[in-house]
């Protein structure tokens, strides 16, 4: 009997039993609660408080308005009696007697003025408790975000930094709200690295909270410049500078060796080992040289051969440094027309020691009171040597680093030059607009290949011949494929470009003085189009058309593209006229398998038409872009994408002339005006300024 008992006790049945029961008394109380509901506020109308008679007059005006009549008037304009009630008061326009009205208006009336009433109550009640719980919610959230920044908001203490550090090293960036997407891809590629011993500076609470919440090392800058972009050669962009240099004697005081760099650029390797070979360098720099003196070698450059300016945005700075830093410090504050940089080189140079012998490649700088070195260039690349003669291909290396200079197009060209090179952070809504891409591959004829580069090898207009009919075969491409792109309502990836010239801010014959290589090249896309002032802006769709949105050439290629988009593709096969596999225009084509046929030189509203059943596919991919859009059906979509197109070219720069650049022209191939006014009745020449 004591046995069964306790399998009594042991029954799976049990635990079921009690759950029904307490599952039941749940299903009550919510029943109690849905039925109550209507209960309490029908009880709370009629007893807790009751209608007064002004509603009773609101409701007269429904009554009349549903009836079309007036209920019950009494006379007109008849003056009420003084004394009168208000239900005898006027009402839409009319002298209302109570008296005259039936029973079952009345009833119909008071039944009508409590639900009115009491629903008026409620909604007050609810929005007053609505308030209430976005007030709390709102404190709520300050409060756990006040928290989180505190948590990674370091106080820049010597123990707090030195818990940070690793083997003395801390690694060093900075910026506003306006770069927050530049801090956090710096971030990824730091701990893609496993470089834990870093630290953001916050130049303002947006950004603070950003990193906090992301429980990223940052510390409050409170700068009190712009949260927006600094605009490089600005006097803020000048003021930003003036804080980075406080930071680094800042961190210099706190005993650490501290490398900084600024925040567009990304580390590719961890590059401490590096620097641990070279313990004796009070400080080593990037540089704007072009060519290195070492060749391959994990070597600091020969000075002076590499004797171009020194680049700030890439530094390492040991304690010895010091007064020289605080020296710069008291320059650069001192006159805020003087750029941090150039006096960076000028106090360094300052009475500077050559060690012709020094198997380190040092030398002395500063009146000798510091040694120094130049960070080899193919490992700690600029934009030019990265980007453009692509040198850790040629050499076949892997960089430490990539700062995105020299380059042309203000920050959507930065972010643009990293896309190419698979280098961006990017978000998830990047992959996924709205309707899908239209990509294409270009059809570049060797014979413009191989015609691109210098003519002449002089800095006149005869050298850049070449470079310009390469250019423009693919500016016409371009101007094709926008305009599907516009129909189709797509994001447009742009196509790979080749150039047959470099671009600089001077007058050249081809490659940039003192850098060397291979002519034509594959050129980053702000050598040859405006992303800053044209294809990033929100231009006006009443006078430009709809807004183009574009991704970067390899973006397709992306590691992180998703699957489904890159199973979701169709290649667009471009037909002539009249052939029996080449579908008529007016109506929906066929998908054959993964292509669809699309006739050559058709109308706008045609071409839509005939893509309309691949209208849901991801990519859209053009063999061609030879006689794949004929024109805009209508004339005045076609006068507003003419608009658009006139801004979208870039310039190159530069002959020995003044002025010397030369602007891009997306309608070179027909008579126009340009958007400077000038009249092109014949092709298009290269033709210096306005």
């Amino acid at each position: 009997m004591k046995q069964s008992k306790q399998q009594l006790e042991r029954s799976p049945f049990r635990g079921l039993a009690v759950g029904i029961i307490a599952a039941t008394g749940l299903l009550l109380l919510f029943l109690l609660y849905l039925l109550g509901r209507p209960l309490y506020w029908k009880f709370y109308a009629e007893v807790i408080h009751r209608y007064e008679a002004d509603p009773v007059l609101a409701l007269i005006r429904e009554l009349e308005q549903e009836s079309g009549q007036p209920l019950a008037a009494a006379g007109g304009n008849r003056k009420v009696e003084p004394g009168a009630s208000p239900q005898q008061q006027l009402v839409t326009g009319k002298r209302v007697d109570l008296s005259k009205l039936t029973l079952e208006q009345l009833e119909r009336l008071k039944e009508k003025a409590r639900e009115k009433q009491w629903e008026d109550e409620w909604w007050k009640l609810y929005q007053k408790k609505e308030d209430e719980r976005r007030v709390k919610m709102a404190a709520s959230h300050r409060s756990k975000e006040k928290s989180t920044i505190s948590m990674f908001n370091i106080t820049l203490t010597r123990e707090n930094v030195h818990r940070v550090a690793k083997d003395g090293y801390l690694f060093v960036t900075w910026a506003n709200h306006h770069y927050t997407d530049f801090a956090l891809t710096w971030v990824q590629h730091m701990r893609m690295q496993n470089i834990t011993n870093f630290m953001v500076g916050a130049m303002d609470d947006r950004i603070l909270a950003s990193m906090a919440r992301r429980s990223i090392p940052t510390f409050s800058m409170q700068s009190g410049l712009t949260t927006g972009d600094f605009g490089w050669g600005s006097p803020t962009f000048a003021k930003m500078g003036r804080k980075k240099i406080n930071l680094v004697a800042m961190f210099l005081k706190l005993d650490v060796q501290v490398v900084i760099s600024d925040v567009d650029v990304m580390w590719l390797r961890d590059p401490v080992p590096f620097f641990k070979r070279f313990t004796d360098a009070d400080v080593l720099t990037s540089t704007d040289h072009l060519t290195p003196t070492v060749g391959a070698r994990e070597e600091l450059e020969k000075y002076p051969e590499a004797g171009s300016a020194f680049n700030i945005g890439i530094m390492l700075f040991r304690k010895k440094a010091l007064p020289f830093v605080e020296e710069w410090i008291h320059i650069i504050e001192s006159d805020d027309k003087i750029w941090d940089q150039n006096a960076f080189n000028d106090l360094a140079r300052k009475g500077q020691q050559i060690l012709p012998d020094d198997p380190n490649h040092f030398f002395k700088g500063d009146e000798g009171k510091l040694l120094m070195g130049v960070l080899p260039l193919a490992y700690f690349a600029s934009g030019h040597v990265y980007f453009t003669q692509r040198m850790h291909t040629t050499l076949g290396i892997q960089p430490y680093a990539v700062h995105a200079t020299f380059q042309f197009s203000g920050t959507p060209g930065k972010k643009n030059r990293f896309r190419e090179a698979g280098l961006w952070a990017e978000q998830f809504e990047y992959f996924r607009p709205k309707n899908g891409f239209l990509a294409y591959e270009s059809s570049l004829p060797k014979a413009l290949l191989d015609a691109a580069g210098p003519r002449t090898g002089k800095m006149d207009i005869n050298n850049t011949i070449g470079h310009f009919e390469l250019v423009n075969y693919q500016l016409k491409e371009l101007r094709t494929a926008m305009a599907l792109a516009t129909v189709l309502n797509r994001t447009l990836v742009l196509p790979a470009f080749w150039c047959g010239l470099d671009r600089y801010w001077a007058p050249h014959s081809g490659t940039l003085p003192g850098s060397d290589f291979k002519l034509p090249f594959p050129c980053p896309a702000d050598h040859v189009l405006d992303l800053e002032g044209a294809f990033s802006r929100r231009w006006d769709e009443n006078e430009f058309g709809p807004h183009l949105d574009y991704r970067e050439h390899s973006f397709l290629n992306s590691t992180d593209l998703p699957h489904e988009i890159k199973e979701s593709a169709i290649n667009v096969i471009l037909c002539a006229k009249g052939k029996g596999y080449c579908p008529e225009p007016d109506a929906p084509g066929t998908v054959e398998v993964n292509k669809i046929f699309l006739q050559e030189n058709l109308l706008s509203e045609q071409i839509a038409l005939t893509l309309s059943p691949v209208s849901h596919v991801q990519v859209l991919k053009f063999s061609t872009m030879q006689n794949a859009f004929g024109n805009f059906t209508q004339a005045e979509d076609y006068a507003k994408f003419f608009r658009r197109m006139n801004h979208m070219g870039s310039v190159w720069c530069c002959i020995d002339a003044h002025p010397g650049h030369i602007h891009y022209d997306l309608w070179w191939d027909i008579p126009h005006t340009d958007k400077f006014g000038r009249k092109w009745g014949t092709q298009w020449q290269p033709t210096a300024g306005p």
